[in-house]
């Protein structure tokens, strides 16, 4: 399973060490055969440019999963995309953990004290428990099918 971080490469945007802690929790897990990949946006040049829309076009379509940063990123990539595959674009920030947390007294959760690192950490372990689930249910389904 390959799966690819876009974003722009600023301090604000976090995107190399969202991508480095995820490969870190990533090997953590026993998750295997997952491979990351980074493409900073900024450095792709024009849209134009034949040779650079095409490789884009090859590393997406052959990825399982598109983690982008900002909205923007996701609606960028749709350009390169056929619409059977934006369905493997997801937002970053669309992974909210703890949503009753959010409803809970101060007292009860600590929710919105949570620094942004913190918030990171858990929408990464989050993805990697989603990954987990995802991969044992096509595990489940190749034994049911040999």
């Amino acid at each position: 399973m390959k799966i690819l971080f876009v974003g722009v490469d600023k301090s604000e945007d976090h995107l190399r060490p969202t991508e480095q802690l995820f490969e870190e929790k990533l090997h953590d897990s026993s998750l295997e055969d997952i491979e990351v990949m980074l493409i900073d946006v900024a450095t792709l040049g024009s849209p134009g440019e034949k040779q650079i829309e095409n490789d884009l076009k090859t590393r997406l379509c052959s990825t399982d999963a598109i983690i982008v940063m900002d909205q923007w990123e996701k609606e960028l990539l749709t350009r390169f995309l056929d619409y059977d595959s934006w369905n493997k674009i997801h937002l970053f920030s669309e992974y909210k953990v703890d949503k009753e947390a959010e409803d809970k007294d101060a007292c009860e959760a600590d929710f919105p004290y949570r620094t942004d690192n913190q918030k990171t950490d858990d929408i990464c372990s989050m993805l990697i428990e989603k990954l987990s689930a995802l991969m044992n249910r096509q595990k489940s389904s190749n034994l049911a099918i040999a």
